[in-house]
């Protein structure tokens, strides 16, 4: 949750037009492969790594994507999955344009 409560901080500062919070390591932290690549970090996994962003898709995309490189012969094995996002105003603003 620090990412999204960063994410917010910003989006007051901004909304309130006060300068932006130095807030370290926010990006990396809301990044959409970032669950992937901690856990193939943590499992010592290699091999295609990647994050669909399908909205709430995502998990059968990243399911129906494992499927199709195992089926291809490009990977043996595979982890697959999806994961909830945060929503905020930040991410609500991003809708509204």
């Amino acid at each position: 949750m620090p990412a999204v409560l960063d994410a917010a901080a910003v989006g007051a500062a901004l909304a309130a037009g006060r300068p932006l919070p130095s807030l370290p390591g926010l990006a990396a932290r809301c990044m959409a492969n970032s669950p992937a690549s901690l856990l193939a970090a943590r499992y010592g996994l290699a091999g295609p790594l990647a994050a669909p962003a399908t909205a709430c898709a995502a998990g059968a995309s990243a399911l129906a994507d494992a499927a199709a490189l195992i089926a291809s012969g490009a990977a043996d094995v595979a982890l697959a999955g999806g994961a909830d996002a945060c929503v905020d105003a930040v991410t609500l603003a991003g809708f509204a344009r």
